[in-house]
C-alpha cells in the first residue's frame, strides 16, 4: 500500500511539473491580453482575434482570463473604458460625446447608459464630483 501511495504522489508531482510551463505561458498570455485591452481601448477586440494575438485558443483564453480577473473579457474591456473615461472627465473639459469617442464607444447615449451602469452616476455628475475633489 505504501509503495502504491508513494507512486501515486510521484505521478501527481510529475504531472504538476509538466503543467507548470504551460500555466506560466497561459498566465503570461492572459496578462498580455489584458495589456492589449488597456492599451487599445478604441479597437474592437474579438476573443478570437485576441486569442490569436497572444497564442491561445479562444475558449482557453476566455477561461483563464475569467479565472484571473473574475470577469469576462468583454466586461474587463468595458470597465477599462469607463475608467479611462473617468480620467478624461476629471482632467479636461472635453465634451462627454468626445470622451465617449476617445474610449471607443461611438454612441453617446449608449456611453451614458454604460457609464451609469458601471460608475453608478451619469458622466456629467461624475465630472462634477471629480472636479470638486481636486
Amino acid at each position: 500500500c505504501w509503495l502504491a501511495a508513494t507512486s501515486a504522489e510521484a505521478q501527481a508531482q510529475d504531472q504538476a511539473q509538466a503543467h507548470a510551463p504551460m500555466m506560466a505561458r497561459s498566465d503570461h498570455a492572459v496578462e498580455q491580453a489584458a495589456e492589449l485591452l488597456r492599451g487599445e481601448l478604441v479597437r474592437e477586440w474579438t476573443v478570437p482575434a485576441l486569442a490569436r494575438t497572444v497564442g491561445l485558443s479562444p475558449n482557453y483564453l476566455a477561461a483563464c482570463f475569467r479565472s484571473r480577473f473574475a470577469m469576462t473579457i468583454a466586461r474587463y474591456r468595458l470597465v477599462q473604458r469607463i475608467h479611462e473615461a473617468r480620467v478624461l472627465l476629471a482632467g479636461s473639459d472635453v465634451p462627454v460625446r468626445e470622451v465617449a469617442r476617445r474610449v471607443g464607444i461611438r454612441d453617446p447615449h449608449h456611453f451614458n447608459k454604460l457609464f451609469r451602469r458601471i460608475a453608478g452616476v451619469p458622466p456629467s455628475a461624475a465630472r462634477l464630483a471629480l472636479s470638486t475633489t481636486k
